[in-house]
């Protein structure tokens, strides 16, 4: 594993980080430096703390590691990802037309991914049944899939909304058993904070048949967990702890609540954007509408 040692080394000094604050309390500088040539391979715990401190995500390094190619499944995953994000059809459309997949599952499963999250985006069901057998396509293949990585959480968060209340009832504990795992790193925190918030928007804007106890009491244990360097992950929980409490009881008390949360949330966008505040900003606007 030698290449997979000198990128990080590589990334680690593009981005201006000593080989000592890149692993000081996590490994010796000799270790360190064994992994940078090649003689030593991080497990994966040693792994995502790196990644921590290089303040970088998994899909973001597989990327950088292939060559900055999408040829990987895991980079083509990447790139359906970024277009979704985007809100770019055009491009998730190029992915289902113009690339070759061969006969393998999880190539079918990405080009389904990205045609179900085309027709998401432009609302454009030509073919009913060749939609539907691909959205349960991928919903089996989650299913199916004993273990969840990284790339099965970042799909089934694109997707939830799409599947029927069942399956999610299902898929959705599943999903966040495997961020437990990553919960202590706060890219991972955030990923499920995220989840948790636009599920729980989703369910209350289109008044899906689920129970929500399961996302209340998620949401409630991050917050009362968030260190003062989890600011974001902590807010977003609060903020989606009162619009759950608006929505179902909006006395004065918590009218009050909401709008206090609320003027933290401008300043904070005034102060400094960021999708995840300007989402936020979107899904309050929701909750007033449905209300």
């Amino acid at each position: 594993m030698e290449k997979f040692g000198k990128e990080i080394k590589k990334i680690r000094e593009d981005k201006g980080i000593f080989q000592k604050s890149l692993y000081q309390d996590l490994v010796s500088r000799q270790y360190g430096r064994k992994i940078e040539i090649g003689e030593n391979t991080p497990n994966t715990i040693l792994f995502f703390n790196i990644l921590d401190r290089l303040d970088m995500s998994i899909e973001e390094f597989t990327y950088i590691f292939n060559n900055y190619s999408f040829y990987s499944k895991e980079n083509m995953r990447y790139k359906i990802s970024i277009a979704y994000n985007n809100k770019n059809s055009r491009s998730l459309k190029n992915i289902y037309t113009t690339n070759i997949f061969p006969p393998d599952e999880r190539y079918m499963f990405l080009k389904c991914l990205a045609h179900i999250l085309y027709f998401d985006l432009t609302g454009q069901h030509i073919d009913s049944n060749k939609y539907y057998n691909e959205v349960n396509f991928v919903k089996d293949y989650l299913f199916n899939r004993n273990t969840w990585y990284i790339s099965e959480i970042n799909d089934y968060t694109a997707c939830f909304h799409i599947f029927e209340d069942e399956a999610n009832m299902y898929l959705l504990p599943k999903c966040l058993k495997q961020l437990k795992k990553y919960s202590k790193y706060k890219t991972y925190k955030l990923m499920m904070t995220n989840l948790l918030t636009n599920f729980l928007f989703d369910t209350l804007e289109n008044k899906r048949e689920i129970n929500l106890s399961l996302i209340i009491k998620e949401l409630e244990t991050i917050y009362y967990e968030c260190l003062y360097d989890d600011f974001l992950c902590k807010f977003q929980c609060k903020f989606a702890l009162n619009c759950y409490e608006f929505f179902i009881k909006s006395n004065t008390k918590v009218v009050k609540e909401l709008e206090y949360t609320i003027s933290t949330l401008k300043f904070l966008n005034y102060t400094d954007k960021s999708d995840e505040m300007e989402d936020l900003l979107s899904n309050l606007e929701k909750i007033y509408l449905k209300k």
